[in-house]
C-alpha cells in the first residue's frame, strides 16, 4: 500500500467516525428534546417549607 491509499483509506474511516458521532449526538438530542424540561411548581417549595417549620416548631415547643 503506498502513501496515497493509506492517505485516502484514513480519510475514510475518519468520516465513518464523524459521522456515527454526528448520528449519536443527534439522537442524544432527539431523546432531550422529546423528554423536554421539567419544571418545579412554586406550590411544592411552599409544602416543603410548612413542613420544615413546623417540625422545627414542635421540635422547639416539645424538646427545649
Amino acid at each position: 500500500m503506498d502513501h496515497k491509499q493509506k492517505k485516502d483509506m484514513q480519510k475514510a474511516t475518519e468520516r465513518k467516525q464523524e459521522n456515527k458521532n454526528k448520528k449519536k449526538s443527534e439522537k442524544v438530542q432527539d431523546l432531550a428534546q422529546a423528554k423536554g424540561t421539567r419544571v418545579i411548581r412554586p406550590l411544592w417549595f411552599a409544602v416543603a417549607g410548612f413542613i420544615l417549620s413546623m417540625t422545627a416548631l414542635l421540635y422547639w415547643f416539645f424538646l427545649l
